[in-house]
């Protein structure tokens, strides 16, 4: 596992609880 990978799965991550929140 790469560094980018892990930096694009939080990202990734972040976005789902933002859009979750947001449609919430």
């Amino acid at each position: 596992m790469s560094g980018s990978t892990m930096i694009f799965h939080d990202l990734l991550n972040s976005f789902s609880k933002i859009t979750s929140f947001k449609w919430s």
